[in-house]
Protein backbone atom coordinates (compact mmCIF):
# COMPACT_ATOMS: atom_id res chain seq x y z
CA UNK A 1 0.00 0.00 0.00
CA UNK A 2 3.13 2.40 0.63
CA UNK A 3 4.17 1.57 -2.89
CA UNK A 4 0.93 2.82 -3.86
CA UNK A 5 0.98 5.79 -2.16
CA UNK A 6 4.32 6.91 -3.30
CA UNK A 7 3.72 6.08 -7.15
CA UNK A 8 0.17 8.30 -6.93
CA UNK A 9 2.48 11.04 -5.36
CA UNK A 10 5.49 11.15 -7.77
CA UNK A 11 2.42 11.13 -10.51
CA UNK A 12 1.08 14.43 -8.90
CA UNK A 13 3.95 16.00 -9.14
CA UNK A 14 4.55 15.30 -12.61
CA UNK A 15 0.93 16.32 -13.72
CA UNK A 16 1.43 19.59 -11.41
CA UNK A 17 5.20 19.63 -10.88
CA UNK A 18 7.08 23.48 -10.77
CA UNK A 19 9.78 22.97 -13.06
CA UNK A 20 12.19 25.61 -12.89
CA UNK A 21 14.56 26.47 -15.57
CA UNK A 22 18.05 25.89 -13.33
CA UNK A 23 17.80 22.28 -12.73
CA UNK A 24 20.96 19.64 -12.67
CA UNK A 25 18.03 16.99 -14.43
CA UNK A 26 16.84 19.31 -17.11
CA UNK A 27 18.58 19.68 -20.44
CA UNK A 28 17.15 21.21 -23.81
CA UNK A 29 17.80 21.24 -27.58
CA UNK A 30 17.19 23.94 -29.89
CA UNK A 31 18.40 24.12 -34.01
CA UNK A 32 19.76 26.89 -35.28
CA UNK A 33 19.45 27.93 -39.39
CA UNK A 34 22.11 30.05 -40.69
CA UNK A 35 23.27 31.06 -44.22
CA UNK A 36 26.25 29.48 -44.99
CA UNK A 37 29.30 31.95 -44.93
CA UNK A 38 31.94 29.72 -46.43
CA UNK A 39 32.05 26.75 -48.90
CA UNK A 40 28.65 25.81 -49.55
CA UNK A 41 26.88 23.04 -48.66
CA UNK A 42 26.08 20.69 -50.77
CA UNK A 43 23.78 18.72 -47.99
CA UNK A 44 21.38 21.25 -46.91
CA UNK A 45 19.51 22.99 -49.96
CA UNK A 46 22.20 26.15 -49.11
CA UNK A 47 21.13 26.20 -45.36
CA UNK A 48 23.26 25.51 -42.71
CA UNK A 49 22.30 23.65 -39.20
CA UNK A 50 23.83 23.76 -35.93
CA UNK A 51 22.00 21.97 -32.95
CA UNK A 52 22.73 23.34 -30.02
CA UNK A 53 21.93 21.02 -26.56
CA UNK A 54 22.49 22.50 -23.16
CA UNK A 55 23.00 20.49 -19.94
CA UNK A 56 23.98 21.42 -16.68
CA UNK A 57 27.39 19.69 -15.26
CA UNK A 58 28.38 20.23 -11.57
CA UNK A 59 27.87 23.57 -9.61
CA UNK A 60 30.03 26.15 -8.40
CA UNK A 61 29.97 29.30 -6.23
CA UNK A 62 31.07 32.46 -7.70
CA UNK A 63 30.94 36.22 -5.55
CA UNK A 64 29.63 33.91 -2.89
CA UNK A 65 26.67 33.05 -4.77
CA UNK A 66 25.88 28.82 -5.83
CA UNK A 67 25.63 28.56 -9.68
CA UNK A 68 25.18 25.39 -12.07
CA UNK A 69 27.61 25.42 -14.73
CA UNK A 70 25.33 25.43 -18.24
CA UNK A 71 27.25 23.51 -21.06
CA UNK A 72 26.40 23.77 -25.11
CA UNK A 73 27.11 20.35 -27.32
CA UNK A 74 27.13 22.33 -30.40
CA UNK A 75 26.39 19.50 -33.31
CA UNK A 76 27.05 20.98 -37.13
CA UNK A 77 25.55 19.44 -40.15
CA UNK A 78 27.81 17.28 -42.17
CA UNK A 79 29.88 17.42 -39.21
CA UNK A 80 29.84 13.50 -37.19
CA UNK A 81 31.84 15.76 -33.84
CA UNK A 82 30.13 17.06 -31.66
CA UNK A 83 31.81 20.29 -29.64
CA UNK A 84 31.41 21.62 -26.30
CA UNK A 85 31.64 24.76 -24.73
CA UNK A 86 31.12 26.23 -21.73
CA UNK A 87 28.12 28.58 -21.95
CA UNK A 88 28.12 29.84 -18.30
CA UNK A 89 26.63 29.81 -15.20
CA UNK A 90 22.34 30.48 -13.83
CA UNK A 91 20.77 30.26 -10.85
CA UNK A 92 17.61 31.20 -9.48
CA UNK A 93 15.77 32.73 -6.55
CA UNK A 94 12.20 33.78 -5.40
CA UNK A 95 10.35 30.31 -5.93
CA UNK A 96 12.67 29.85 -9.15
CA UNK A 97 10.81 33.17 -11.00
CA UNK A 98 13.92 34.98 -11.59
CA UNK A 99 16.83 33.50 -13.44
CA UNK A 100 20.32 35.02 -12.93
CA UNK A 101 22.84 34.86 -15.74
CA UNK A 102 26.56 34.89 -15.46
CA UNK A 103 28.26 34.74 -19.42
CA UNK A 104 31.52 32.60 -19.73
CA UNK A 105 33.23 35.63 -20.74
CA UNK A 106 32.46 38.26 -18.17
CA UNK A 107 31.93 37.13 -14.43
CA UNK A 108 31.60 40.54 -12.41
CA UNK A 109 28.55 40.96 -12.67
CA UNK A 110 25.27 38.71 -13.28
CA UNK A 111 22.56 39.50 -15.32
CA UNK A 112 18.61 39.29 -14.54
CA UNK A 113 18.06 36.92 -17.63
CA UNK A 114 14.36 35.85 -16.65
CA UNK A 115 11.49 37.19 -14.58
CA UNK A 116 8.26 35.37 -14.11
CA UNK A 117 6.56 37.90 -11.89
CA UNK A 118 6.19 40.83 -14.65
CA UNK A 119 2.98 41.72 -16.24
CA UNK A 120 1.20 43.21 -19.39
CA UNK A 121 2.69 46.33 -20.73
CA UNK A 122 6.04 45.90 -18.38
CA UNK A 123 9.42 46.66 -19.89
CA UNK A 124 11.80 44.30 -19.30
CA UNK A 125 15.99 45.20 -19.24
CA UNK A 126 18.53 42.76 -18.71
CA UNK A 127 21.44 44.94 -18.37
CA UNK A 128 25.47 43.90 -16.77
CA UNK A 129 27.61 46.77 -16.06
CA UNK A 130 31.24 45.76 -16.01
CA UNK A 131 33.66 48.00 -14.28
CA UNK A 132 37.02 48.52 -16.15
CA UNK A 133 39.26 50.67 -14.95
CA UNK A 134 37.05 52.71 -13.04
CA UNK A 135 34.81 53.13 -16.37
CA UNK A 136 31.69 51.16 -16.39
CA UNK A 137 30.57 49.30 -19.65
CA UNK A 138 26.92 48.89 -19.75
CA UNK A 139 26.12 46.51 -21.76
CA UNK A 140 21.81 45.72 -22.60
CA UNK A 141 21.14 41.91 -23.29
CA UNK A 142 17.44 42.41 -24.03
CA UNK A 143 15.17 45.24 -23.56
CA UNK A 144 11.19 44.45 -24.57
CA UNK A 145 7.39 45.36 -23.35
CA UNK A 146 5.73 42.66 -22.30
CA UNK A 147 2.70 42.04 -24.69
CA UNK A 148 0.51 39.33 -22.77
CA UNK A 149 0.70 36.59 -20.12
CA UNK A 150 -1.26 33.62 -20.75
CA UNK A 151 -0.07 29.28 -20.21
CA UNK A 152 0.58 26.43 -22.21
CA UNK A 153 0.42 23.02 -21.06
CA UNK A 154 2.84 20.71 -21.95
CA UNK A 155 2.69 16.74 -20.74
CA UNK A 156 0.05 17.60 -18.66
CA UNK A 157 1.81 20.57 -17.16
CA UNK A 158 0.33 24.24 -17.21
CA UNK A 159 3.36 26.11 -17.01
CA UNK A 160 3.27 30.47 -17.33
CA UNK A 161 4.05 31.64 -20.69
CA UNK A 162 5.10 35.61 -21.42
CA UNK A 163 5.51 37.39 -24.91
CA UNK A 164 7.65 40.21 -25.68
CA UNK A 165 7.41 42.57 -28.57
CA UNK A 166 11.06 42.08 -29.53
CA UNK A 167 12.69 43.30 -32.81
CA UNK A 168 15.09 40.94 -34.82
CA UNK A 169 17.24 41.78 -37.86
CA UNK A 170 17.55 39.30 -41.26
CA UNK A 171 20.89 38.01 -41.66
CA UNK A 172 22.20 40.67 -43.38
CA UNK A 173 20.37 43.16 -40.58
CA UNK A 174 19.22 46.11 -43.37
CA UNK A 175 15.41 45.51 -43.22
CA UNK A 176 13.95 45.14 -39.27
CA UNK A 177 11.88 42.13 -38.88
CA UNK A 178 9.21 41.72 -35.78
CA UNK A 179 9.54 39.26 -33.99
CA UNK A 180 7.66 37.51 -30.79
CA UNK A 181 10.21 36.22 -27.81
CA UNK A 182 8.45 33.79 -25.74
CA UNK A 183 9.20 32.70 -22.24
CA UNK A 184 7.93 29.55 -20.78
CA UNK A 185 8.21 28.67 -16.97
CA UNK A 186 10.49 25.80 -15.74
CA UNK A 187 11.81 25.94 -19.51
CA UNK A 188 13.19 28.73 -20.79
CA UNK A 189 12.82 31.55 -23.94
CA UNK A 190 11.39 29.42 -27.25
CA UNK A 191 14.28 30.72 -28.84
CA UNK A 192 16.93 30.07 -26.96
CA UNK A 193 17.55 29.03 -23.24
CA UNK A 194 20.17 32.18 -22.87
CA UNK A 195 18.38 34.14 -25.90
CA UNK A 196 20.70 37.20 -26.19
CA UNK A 197 23.16 34.78 -27.57
CA UNK A 198 20.88 32.11 -29.45
CA UNK A 199 18.39 34.62 -30.25
CA UNK A 200 17.02 32.71 -34.15
CA UNK A 201 17.10 29.53 -32.52
CA UNK A 202 13.64 26.73 -32.28
CA UNK A 203 13.49 25.34 -29.28
CA UNK A 204 13.06 21.38 -30.30
CA UNK A 205 12.92 19.41 -27.08
CA UNK A 206 12.98 19.91 -23.71
CA UNK A 207 13.79 17.45 -21.22
CA UNK A 208 13.37 16.93 -17.28
CA UNK A 209 14.81 13.85 -14.83
CA UNK A 210 14.41 12.03 -18.66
Amino acid sequence: MKIIQIVFICLMFSLYGFAQIVDSKSSCNYLEVKVPTGEPCLKCNGKYYENHHFFYKNDTVINARSYLKLFDNIHYNGDTTTYTNPAGFLRDEENHKKVYFLPNSYRELEVLLYDFTVKKDFVFNAVQKIVENSDTITNTFFKAKVLKTDSITTNGTKRLRIQFDAINTNWFGDIPVADTLEWIEGIGARQGLIYPYYYDDELLCFKNNN
